[in-house]
């Protein structure tokens, strides 16, 4: 069997684009390994202080590009909060994005790591859901992984 191992993140908008295209492959007996990594920004915000405002704006007009390309629904709701007047400067605390990843690591251990996606990394990304932190949703999504 085919194998595809994939280091994704639920705070990048280049992981969701290819979440459809992950699917696809498992719908043909692909075997998807998904392993969770924090985003870059999170990670090592540091090196992301010093972005150039061109850089910023091209990133913003790649991404809207691209999801317009795939067809995707991409109100750029980034579970990420970031600082004020920034594109890449997140928030020193991030408490959604820490209970996220433990339920994201969780999900991959289990071995719905894929379900995980599609559904609450579809759910953060797509736009359907504003609010998702918010009463029941979370719950919802997770209980269809």
């Amino acid at each position: 069997m085919a194998r595809v191992e994939v280091f994704y993140s639920l705070q990048s908008d280049y992981c969701y684009f290819l979440l459809d295209r992950l699917i696809g492959l498992a719908r043909m007996d692909v075997e998807i390994i998904i392993r969770p990594v924090l985003g870059g920004v999170l990670r090592l915000p540091e090196r992301y202080q010093d972005r150039d405002e061109l850089e910023q704006r091209y990133f913003q007009i790649d991404t809207a590009r691209t999801a317009a390309y795939l067809g995707f629904a991409y109100p750029v709701p980034s579970p990420i909060q970031f600082k004020p007047l920034s594109l890449w400067m997140p928030e020193d605390k991030q408490p959604l994005n820490e209970y996220l990843n433990r339920f994201y690591v969780g999900a991959v251990r289990a071995k719905k790591g894929l379900e995980f996606l599609d559904n609450v990394g579809r759910m953060l990304w797509n736009g359907s859901t504003p609010g998702w932190d918010e009463g029941e949703y979370l719950s919802h999504a997770m209980a269809g992984a």
